[in-house]
């Protein structure tokens, strides 16, 4: 029984919608490498997954909205987390160069050096 109402959507060839999962592959072809922690490189890991990221917003202009928040919800942390492990690294590196500079200002004050260093290094202790 034919249907003349609906025929013509049974005769069009339209495209299916590509969803985020079949333009990019769920599966990585290869299993992620086994790394030490400290060998770890964070900030270039963050950065490809906010390059991941961003190619899966950029193609999935024909996806639901609702897939492109959280698209961009993701985006947001991975930038978040790379904000803050920069933050987290500047901090340390200042602490570095306020020691070093303590150091080097102590060597020029021999009389106080011993014992505000035993002094310093017993309040660190407490930490």
């Amino acid at each position: 029984m034919k249907h003349p109402d609906f025929e013509d959507l049974l005769n069009e060839q339209s495209e299916k919608p590509k969803s985020l999962l079949k333009v990019h592959k769920a599966v990585p072809e290869a299993p992620p490498k086994a790394l030490v922690l400290k060998e770890l490189d964070l900030e270039g890991e963050l950065l490809k997954q906010y390059q991941k990221a961003q190619e899966m917003f950029d193609d999935s202009y024909d996806e639901p909205l609702n897939q492109r928040a959280q698209t961009l919800n993701t985006i947001t942390g991975i930038l978040q987390a790379i904000i803050k492990s920069q933050q987290d690294l500047y901090n340390v590196e200042r602490l570095k160069t306020l020691e070093n500079t303590l150091i080097a200002v102590l060597q020029g004050f021999p009389e106080i050096k011993h014992s505000f260093l035993e002094a310093y290094e017993k309040e660190l202790k407490k930490l």
